[in-house]
């Protein structure tokens, strides 16, 4: 086998009531990979991704984050690592195509009290106001920005979760681009 679960396999072996994928992934490696922060039950899997090369060029990045917090509440923020501790950002660091970010200063940043986490990004709304965050997260020049299907969660004004799926890539569903699936997240109340 590919070492790849169904979501229904998942499901039978934890006895969880909702399965959804969540990040990203490195293929063909023997365990497959996540990529990105994951922090399962306070214990960190994978740090945050702190840096990518575009062209050459190396950008230092906060990716979007969906966690929750000790108290059991959903959060979405901007979030890096450093040494098993989480923080969050107000604004993500300003990259753009022409002009990288090229360190990470996380002194004075708020330390994010999540306990479990799984980053992916970008983040699309934000003070219930759309932001899709494509270049500061260092997302332009990849396949995310073309039609794809796609999982999102939310948080409404009123702290419940949202989660929402997607299908794409077939005829009968040809999937969303990022603006669509902000708009779709503010219809149904996303404020995060």
């Amino acid at each position: 086998t590919d070492g790849i679960e169904t979501g229904s396999e998942i499901a039978a072996r934890t006895a969880a009531r909702v399965v959804l994928n969540g990040g990203y992934f490195r293929m063909g490696e023997d365990p497959m990979r996540h990529v990105g922060l994951l922090m399962v039950d306070g214990e960190m899997v994978e740090p945050a991704v702190d840096s990518v090369l575009r062209d050459g060029e190396r950008y230092y990045l906060a990716r979007g984050t969906l966690g929750f917090l000790e108290d059991g509440s959903p959060d979405i923020a901007w979030v890096s690592s450093r040494d098993g501790v989480l923080y969050a950002w107000d604004d993500p660091p300003p990259n753009t195509a022409e002009t990288p970010i090229t360190e990470l200063v996380l002194d004075g940043l708020p330390v994010w009290p999540a306990r479990h986490a799984v980053a992916a990004g970008p983040v699309l709304v934000m003070e219930g106001r759309e932001r899709v965050t494509i270049d500061a997260e260092v997302f332009f020049g990849t396949k995310i920005l073309d039609l794809n299907p796609r999982t999102a969660a939310g948080v409404t004004v009123e702290g419940d979760l949202i989660v929402l799926v997607v299908d794409g890539r077939q005829r009968e569903s040809r999937g969303v681009s990022l603006i669509e699936l902000a708009d779709i997240m503010l219809g149904l109340g996303s404020v995060e």
